[in-house]
């Protein structure tokens, strides 16, 4: 997606009855304010349909730009158990 033929990172953890889903991608910061602008809005509106599944189970997603010793950006996902049960018995 915003970096293609490289490596992408997955994780996934279940602590504390929630489920955190992380995707890292090695995709460069742009150093001009109006680049870096148009592809986090990029970012965000190919990711409309999953923030919309994690807003109705109750959790929580963000974007985590690069540290500046860093590259590429982590796009992360909080699933709580109880909220995505509910969702998962609104949608059956």
């Amino acid at each position: 997606m915003f970096a293609p033929g490289q490596d992408l990172y997955y994780s996934v953890r279940w602590r504390d009855g929630t489920l955190r889903i992380v995707n890292w991608d090695p995709h460069h910061p742009h150093s001009a304010p109006v680049l870096a602008a148009t592809c986090r809005a990029r970012r965000k509106r190919q990711l409309l349909l999953p923030a919309a599944i994690v807003r109705e189970c109750d959790g929580a997603w963000g974007i985590t730009e690069p540290a500046p010793a860093t590259e590429g950006t982590k796009v992360w996902a909080d699933l709580p158990h109880a909220g995505t049960a509910a969702y998962a018995a609104r949608r059956c």
